[in-house]
């Protein structure tokens, strides 16, 4: 059929169809419901859909996340000492939320703590080498031990126990003996202190 006869005579107004979002279902579940004291959960996100690109994050109440995971599905592992809530998001490319998930409530039973400090020997000679020790009880994932000296820090751990060797002299390398305070700390994720060592004193001389 020859169209070059033919000409426009009318146009209609123009229709716009909208389809609503695709919907985008997070779901977070846990391992268990009732872990017991200082006992390690597994939370894990799994998305209905998921594309190259996008993002999964489980944060706990205080909004923090260890990472974005880049797969589907995204696993978190983490112990607290009490309660704890957290959501997992879904995010585009661009950080556009996708979807949310309900939130899950964990408690930890409380624990016991405490933390020991040992030294190899508290009357080394002059320059001889120590090593110092801190030992914890109910130390879960997260936590740190910190083992310091009037004020000055000499380590941080985020492994149980934590140790150090450590060497001092006598007061201006003369024949008197110089005493050493030695402390330690036992902080929590959120970097308060749950508890304190007993503290000794380690004396260096002849």
């Amino acid at each position: 059929m020859d169209n070059s006869n033919y000409s426009v005579l009318a146009t209609s107004a123009p229709v716009t169809v909208t389809w609503p979002a695709f919907p985008r279902n997070l779901a977070l579940g846990v391992d268990t419901v009732s872990p017991g004291a200082g006992v390690a959960v597994t939370l894990t996100a799994t998305a209905t859909d998921f594309s190259v690109g996008e993002t999964i994050d489980i944060a706990d109440g205080e909004g923090r996340f260890e990472e974005a995971c880049s797969a589907n599905p995204c696993a978190r592992v983490d112990a607290e000492d009490g309660s704890d809530t957290y959501t997992a998001t879904l995010r585009a490319s661009n950080y556009a939320l996708l979807a949310t998930s309900a939130p899950i409530t964990l408690t930890w039973p409380a624990q016991s703590l405490s933390l020991i400090l040992t030294a190899s020997t508290l009357t080394p000679g002059d320059g001889a080498p120590v090593l110092i020790t801190a030992t914890a009880y109910g130390f879960v994932p997260g936590d740190s031990i910190q083992i310091y000296s009037e004020g000055e820090v000499y380590e941080t751990c985020s492994t149980d126990p934590c140790a150090l060797s450590e060497t001092e002299s006598g007061i201006d390398g003369d024949t008197q003996t110089a005493a050493y305070p030695i402390d330690a700390s036992l902080f929590n994720r959120r970097s308060q202190i749950a508890t304190t060592a007993s503290p000794i004193s380690v004396t260096w001389g002849p």
